[in-house]
């Protein structure tokens, strides 16, 4: 079985998620990963291999300071990914598997925002 996830992860550098990711990869094929919330303003292709491993290509959306952050993996023997658009909220892209079925694909994170109540008020 092969299969996608979007994950709001809370943390990308957390050891517990690096765990978790590698189980679910391992029991269910995962291909393609979105993970939102990543809290990680800069990372590389280490950070990418200790968090699942080799095999991955990926694209990062820096979190300013520790909020935010938006990362896409996808397993490159399995599939592709080609960034349409990507900014601060949302990264679109088609992704590509084997015998050519494509799919549009945008992982977002809705950033938070504070609205008083008296903004509100008629």
């Amino acid at each position: 079985m092969t299969s996608i996830m979007f994950w709001n992860c809370k943390g990308a550098k957390k050891k517990e998620a690096s765990h978790y990711l590698r189980n679910l990869i391992g029991e269910n094929g995962m291909f393609f990963i979105g993970l939102i919330e990543t809290k990680m303003e800069n990372l590389g292709r280490e950070d990418v291999r200790k968090l699942v491993g080799n095999d991955w290509e990926f694209h990062h959306v820096a979190a300013t300071g520790t909020s935010g952050g938006i990362l896409t993996l996808w397993k490159y023997r399995m599939a592709s990914f080609k960034i349409i658009d990507s900014s601060k909220q949302c990264i679109i892209g088609k992704l590509i598997i084997p015998k050519g079925n494509k799919a549009k694909v945008c992982i977002v994170y809705g950033i938070k925002i504070c609205m008083k109540e008296e903004n509100f008020k008629s």
